[in-house]
Protein backbone atom coordinates (compact mmCIF):
# COMPACT_ATOMS: atom_id res chain seq x y z
CA UNK A 1 0.00 0.00 0.00
CA UNK A 2 1.35 3.48 -0.95
CA UNK A 3 0.38 6.61 0.99
CA UNK A 4 -0.57 9.46 -0.69
CA UNK A 5 2.03 12.95 -0.61
CA UNK A 6 -0.66 14.56 1.33
CA UNK A 7 -1.02 11.90 4.21
CA UNK A 8 2.98 12.04 4.01
CA UNK A 9 2.72 15.38 4.73
CA UNK A 10 1.21 14.97 7.98
CA UNK A 11 3.05 11.43 8.63
CA UNK A 12 6.59 13.13 8.37
CA UNK A 13 6.29 16.21 10.99
CA UNK A 14 4.67 13.76 13.35
CA UNK A 15 7.70 11.28 13.18
CA UNK A 16 9.88 13.86 13.34
CA UNK A 17 8.50 15.26 16.49
CA UNK A 18 8.35 12.10 18.24
CA UNK A 19 12.25 11.27 17.18
CA UNK A 20 13.09 15.47 18.73
CA UNK A 21 11.25 15.03 22.22
CA UNK A 22 12.92 11.52 22.44
CA UNK A 23 16.35 13.23 22.00
CA UNK A 24 15.37 15.85 24.42
CA UNK A 25 14.78 12.74 27.14
CA UNK A 26 17.81 11.75 28.77
CA UNK A 27 16.10 8.54 30.66
CA UNK A 28 15.50 7.36 26.88
CA UNK A 29 18.90 7.57 26.36
CA UNK A 30 19.78 5.87 29.33
CA UNK A 31 16.74 2.77 28.40
CA UNK A 32 18.30 2.60 25.27
CA UNK A 33 22.08 2.76 26.09
CA UNK A 34 24.33 -0.44 25.73
CA UNK A 35 26.14 0.47 29.13
CA UNK A 36 25.87 -3.21 30.29
CA UNK A 37 26.86 -5.07 26.76
CA UNK A 38 30.03 -2.44 26.60
CA UNK A 39 30.66 -2.93 30.49
CA UNK A 40 30.67 -7.05 29.89
CA UNK A 41 32.87 -6.64 26.45
CA UNK A 42 35.47 -3.90 27.47
CA UNK A 43 35.18 -3.51 31.31
CA UNK A 44 34.54 -0.33 32.97
CA UNK A 45 35.86 2.98 31.70
CA UNK A 46 35.19 5.58 34.55
CA UNK A 47 31.86 6.77 34.57
CA UNK A 48 30.78 6.21 31.06
CA UNK A 49 30.80 2.43 31.40
CA UNK A 50 31.85 2.55 27.98
CA UNK A 51 35.19 0.52 26.18
CA UNK A 52 38.21 0.23 28.20
CA UNK A 53 39.57 0.14 24.40
CA UNK A 54 41.72 2.73 22.94
CA UNK A 55 39.70 5.41 21.43
CA UNK A 56 39.34 9.43 21.59
CA UNK A 57 38.03 10.29 24.65
CA UNK A 58 34.54 11.21 23.59
CA UNK A 59 34.21 8.17 20.72
CA UNK A 60 33.70 5.12 23.09
CA UNK A 61 31.65 1.59 22.06
CA UNK A 62 28.76 3.15 24.25
CA UNK A 63 28.53 6.32 21.57
CA UNK A 64 29.11 4.19 18.78
CA UNK A 65 25.91 2.26 19.29
CA UNK A 66 23.97 5.36 20.33
CA UNK A 67 25.18 7.34 16.87
CA UNK A 68 24.44 3.90 15.08
CA UNK A 69 20.60 4.56 16.52
CA UNK A 70 20.64 7.90 15.55
CA UNK A 71 21.76 7.00 11.62
CA UNK A 72 18.43 4.85 11.70
CA UNK A 73 16.61 7.29 13.37
CA UNK A 74 17.45 10.03 11.09
CA UNK A 75 17.13 7.86 8.14
CA UNK A 76 13.67 7.13 8.85
CA UNK A 77 13.07 10.90 9.51
CA UNK A 78 14.30 11.44 6.21
CA UNK A 79 12.43 8.63 4.19
CA UNK A 80 9.23 10.31 6.13
CA UNK A 81 9.89 14.24 4.83
CA UNK A 82 11.52 12.73 1.09
CA UNK A 83 7.91 11.07 1.15
CA UNK A 84 5.64 14.57 1.98
CA UNK A 85 8.30 16.55 -0.24
CA UNK A 86 8.04 14.59 -3.15
CA UNK A 87 10.28 14.62 -5.99
CA UNK A 88 13.23 16.85 -6.19
CA UNK A 89 15.96 17.91 -8.93
CA UNK A 90 18.69 16.93 -6.43
CA UNK A 91 16.88 14.59 -3.88
CA UNK A 92 20.22 13.28 -1.93
CA UNK A 93 21.21 17.33 -1.41
CA UNK A 94 18.02 18.19 -0.37
CA UNK A 95 17.41 15.25 2.16
CA UNK A 96 21.77 15.66 3.26
CA UNK A 97 21.01 19.09 4.23
CA UNK A 98 17.49 18.73 5.55
CA UNK A 99 17.92 16.10 8.11
CA UNK A 100 21.53 17.59 9.21
CA UNK A 101 19.68 20.86 9.73
CA UNK A 102 17.07 18.80 11.61
CA UNK A 103 20.25 16.91 13.64
CA UNK A 104 21.52 20.71 14.20
CA UNK A 105 18.07 21.89 15.96
CA UNK A 106 18.24 18.54 18.07
CA UNK A 107 21.57 19.90 19.36
CA UNK A 108 20.84 22.80 19.81
CA UNK A 109 17.51 21.88 22.27
CA UNK A 110 19.93 19.28 24.29
CA UNK A 111 22.23 22.50 24.88
CA UNK A 112 19.67 24.30 25.92
CA UNK A 113 17.42 21.29 27.96
CA UNK A 114 19.58 18.46 28.48
CA UNK A 115 23.10 19.11 29.58
CA UNK A 116 26.23 19.79 27.04
CA UNK A 117 28.04 17.32 25.16
CA UNK A 118 31.51 17.87 23.84
CA UNK A 119 31.50 19.63 20.57
CA UNK A 120 32.98 17.08 18.40
CA UNK A 121 30.40 14.68 19.70
CA UNK A 122 27.65 17.30 18.75
CA UNK A 123 29.80 17.90 15.17
CA UNK A 124 29.32 14.30 14.76
CA UNK A 125 25.66 14.41 15.61
CA UNK A 126 25.07 16.43 12.83
CA UNK A 127 26.98 13.74 10.16
CA UNK A 128 25.27 11.03 11.28
CA UNK A 129 21.97 13.47 10.52
CA UNK A 130 23.31 13.98 6.86
CA UNK A 131 24.30 10.36 6.84
CA UNK A 132 20.99 9.44 7.57
CA UNK A 133 19.91 11.74 5.09
CA UNK A 134 21.85 10.07 2.14
CA UNK A 135 20.29 6.39 3.27
CA UNK A 136 16.56 8.20 3.27
CA UNK A 137 17.06 8.61 -0.49
CA UNK A 138 18.59 5.31 -0.98
CA UNK A 139 15.91 3.29 1.07
CA UNK A 140 13.18 5.24 -1.11
CA UNK A 141 14.57 4.04 -4.00
CA UNK A 142 14.69 0.40 -2.61
CA UNK A 143 11.32 0.68 -1.43
CA UNK A 144 9.99 2.57 -5.28
CA UNK A 145 12.36 -0.17 -6.75
CA UNK A 146 14.04 2.37 -8.33
CA UNK A 147 17.77 1.06 -6.84
CA UNK A 148 20.17 -0.02 -9.55
CA UNK A 149 23.96 -0.23 -10.06
CA UNK A 150 23.75 2.48 -12.22
CA UNK A 151 21.36 4.43 -9.67
CA UNK A 152 24.47 4.03 -6.88
CA UNK A 153 26.93 5.09 -9.19
CA UNK A 154 25.06 8.09 -10.04
CA UNK A 155 24.37 8.75 -6.13
CA UNK A 156 27.93 8.62 -4.69
CA UNK A 157 30.23 11.24 -5.04
CA UNK A 158 32.66 11.10 -8.17
CA UNK A 159 30.49 8.33 -8.95
CA UNK A 160 29.25 7.78 -13.05
CA UNK A 161 26.73 4.94 -14.49
CA UNK A 162 28.35 1.84 -16.16
CA UNK A 163 28.78 1.93 -20.09
CA UNK A 164 26.13 0.41 -22.35
CA UNK A 165 26.31 -2.78 -23.70
CA UNK A 166 27.35 -3.17 -27.18
CA UNK A 167 24.89 -2.33 -29.63
CA UNK A 168 22.66 0.01 -27.39
CA UNK A 169 22.28 3.33 -27.78
CA UNK A 170 22.94 5.94 -24.78
CA UNK A 171 20.72 8.79 -25.13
Amino acid sequence: MKLSVPVWRIVAPLVAAVFFCLALRPEVDHATSPHGLSHLLFGADGDAGASAISHPAWLSLHIVVRKLYSIIAFAIVGFCAQKALGPARRPMLRAVLLVAAYSLSIEVGQRLFVGIEPFLEQLFDVGCGALGGAIAIWLEDAFDGRLTPDRIAMRVPGGAPSPAPLGRRVD
